[in-house]
C-alpha cells in the first residue's frame, strides 16, 4: 500500500504471535506492506520501506533503548514468521540493537538463525566498561570498529575482515582480521534480553568484549590513567597473532615483535647493597636527580605469553631488552649504545625473559618492576658488562643477581668511574647494584679481581 511522504501514520500495531506485545513505528516516503490472513485478523508478511525509512520500538524494556533501523531503504521478508530477515541499505543504513550501533551499506539481519552480517566496508559502536587490557575505566566509553571486508555477527561471536581498528578515547588496536566473543549472547528478536538477568536493560549493561584474536599482525597503541584521572603510563605493541581474554587476563602471541612501556616511576629505591671491599659510591650517586619515569621496551623472536591481571609477561627465544629511567613520555633509547642509558639504565639479552610489575605497597602509588633473563644472559650499561645463566633485576632494590649455572659461574667487568680502574670479577653469584655501583659476592669460584683501566667490555660468552 503506498503512502504518501506526509500521509497520516497508521495505529502501531502489536504482531498477533508476539507475546511481549512488541510496538514499532515506520517512517518513509514510501511503504509498501503484503497482508497475509491470519485467523479473523491479518497479519503482515512483508514490509518495504522507501526513501528516509525508519523503524522504531516503541515498547523497549524500562531505561533501555529502543530497537532502531534507518536507511535509504528497508525490507522486511517473513515478518509473520519466526524466518523473518531485515535488509537496510543505504549511506545511511544504520541499526541500533542490543546497546551495540551498526553502520555500513548494506546490513543483513536474519531472525532464526540469530546473525548479522554487513558485505564490505562498516562501522560498529558499542559500550565498553574496561578498556582492551582488561582495565576497569574510570567511566563508561564507546569503542568503535572499523573495517573494510565485511563483518559477521551471531549470538555472541563476531568477525571482522579486512584493515580492523578498534578504537576507544586511550586505545587503538589494528590487525587484519579480528575474531571477537561478547560475555553474553544478544538476541536479535529481543535484543534487549542481552542485559544481565535482574539488571536493568541499559547501556552501561550492554554486552562486552570477553575474548579478542587476532590474525596476522595486530598493533595495539595506549594510555593507562589512576583514579583521579592522571596519566600513568604509554603502552605499545606489535605482535602476530594476539588473543587476549579479558576474564581471565591471558595474552599469548607469536613473534617477532615487540612490547614498549613508559610510565611514572615508582617512590625510591630500597637497600643500598653492599660494596666492595674497599670501594665507595661514587658522590655524584647521592647528588643525582631521580627521573620520573621507567622505560622498558623489549624485541622478541619467537612469542609472547602473560596475563594482565597479574601484570606479567613472558617473552620466548630470542630476547632484548632496554631498561631505563627517564626523564619525559616520549623517550627513545638506543639497544645498541647502553653507555648512553645512564648509571641506572641497561640493556638485557637473553633466551627468556619475564617481566613482571608488582602490585604498589600504598595506594595511588606505581609498583615496581622485576626483570628474570634466562639462557646465555648478556648485560651492557653504563659502568658494566655481566654474563651468566641466568639475571634478575629489582627496581625496587636496584638490585641485579648475576648466576651461574654450576659449571660457569657469572662473571662482571665494572667501573664505578668512566674510563677509571676497572674491576673483572668471577663467582657463582653476583649482587650488583646499579645505581650506587655497589656489590656482593657469594657462592663458590674463583674472585678475579683486575685493574686496567679504560672502557668496560664484554666478558667471553
Amino acid at each position: 500500500v503506498p503512502l504518501a511522504e506526509n500521509a497520516p501514520q497508521p495505529r502501531p500495531q502489536a504482531a498477533p504471535n508476539d507475546p511481549a506485545g512488541q510496538r514499532y513505528s515506520v517512517q518513509a516516503g514510501a511503504v509498501q506492506v503484503k497482508l497475509v490472513p491470519n485467523g479473523e485478523e491479518f497479519a503482515v508478511a512483508s514490509l518495504t520501506l522507501e526513501n528516509q525509512a525508519h523503524l522504531q520500538e516503541l515498547t523497549p524494556k524500562l531505561g533501555a533503548k529502543p530497537l532502531v533501523v534507518i536507511g535509504d531503504r528497508l525490507h522486511v521478508a517473513g515478518a509473520n514468521s519466526e524466518q523473518t530477515r531485515v535488509t537496510v541499505s543505504g549511506n545511511l543504513a544504520q541499526i541500533d540493537a542490543g546497546g551495540m550501533v551498526l553502520f555500513g551499506q548494506a546490513i543483513e539481519l536474519e531472525r532464526h538463525t540469530n546473525r548479522l552480517w554487513v558485505d564490505g566496508a562498516g562501522r560498529m559502536v558499542m559500550p565498553i566498561q574496561q578498556d582492551l587490557n582488561g582495565q576497569p575505566l574510570l567511566k563508561p566509553q564507546s569503542a568503535e570498529v572499523t573495517w573494510q571486508g565485511g563483518m559477521r555477527f551471531q549470538s555472541n561471536t563476531v568477525t571482522f575482515e579486512r584493515d580492523v581498528r578498534v578504537r576507544s578515547e586511550h586505545q587503538l588496536l589494528t590487525t587484519q582480521k579480528l575474531d571477537g566473543t561478547l560475555d553474553r549472547a544478544i538476541d536479535f528478536s529481543n535484543p534487549q534480553l542481552a542485559a544481565p538477568p535482574g539488571s536493568p536493560a541499559t547501556a552501561q549493561n550492554a554486552p562486552q568484549l570477553a575474548t579478542v584474536q587476532c590474525h596476522g599482525e595486530a598493533v595495539l597503541d595506549g594510555r593507562q590513567f589512576d583514579e583521579s584521572g592522571r596519566q600513568t603510563s604509554i603502552q605499545q605493541m606489535q605482535v602476530n597473532d594476539l588473543s587476549i581474554d579479558r576474564k581471565s587476563g591471558a595474552v599469548r602471541g607469536k613473534g617477532p615483535g615487540w612490547i614498549h612501556y613508559v610510565g611514572l616511576a615508582p617512590p625510591g629505591n630500597g637497600p643500598a647493597g653492599f660494596a666492595l671491599p674497599g670501594q665507595k659510591p661514587p658522590a655524584q650517586a647521592a647528588q643525582r636527580p631521580r627521573l620520573p619515569y621507567t622505560y622498558v621496551h623489549v624485541t622478541f623472536q619467537h612469542a609472547i605469553n602473560g596475563n594482565l591481571n597479574s601484570r606479567a609477561m613472558s617473552f620466548g627465544d630470542g630476547t632484548k631488552t632496554v631498561y631505563a629511567p627517564v626523564d619525559n613520555w616520549h623517550a627513545r633509547l638506543d639497544a645498541e649504545q647502553p653507555e648512553t642509558l645512564g648509571p641506572e639504565g641497561m640493556v638485557l639479552d637473553a633466551r627468556q625473559l619475564t617481566v613482571r610489575q608488582m602490585p604498589p605497597r600504598v595506594r595511588g602509588e606505581q609498583g615496581w618492576f622485576e626483570l628474570v633473563a634466562e639462557g646465555n644472559v648478556l648485560a651492557e650499561g653504563a659502568t658494566f658488562v655481566a654474563v651468566g645463566h641466568r639475571a634478575t633485576y629489582s627496581q625496587d632494590k636496584d638490585n641485579l643477581i648475576l648466576e651461574g649455572n654450576g659449571r660457569s659461574p657469572a662473571e662482571l667487568s665494572y667501573t664505578p668511574v668512566p674510563g677509571g680502574t676497572r674491576s673483572n670479577i668471577k663467582a657463582e653469584r653476583l649482587h650488583y647494584s646499579l645505581g650506587k655501583q655497589h656489590l656482593l659476592m657469594t657462592g663458590p669460584g674463583p674472585i678475579n679481581l683486575e685493574a686496567p683501566r679504560g672502557p668496560v667490555r664484554p666478558p667471553a660468552r
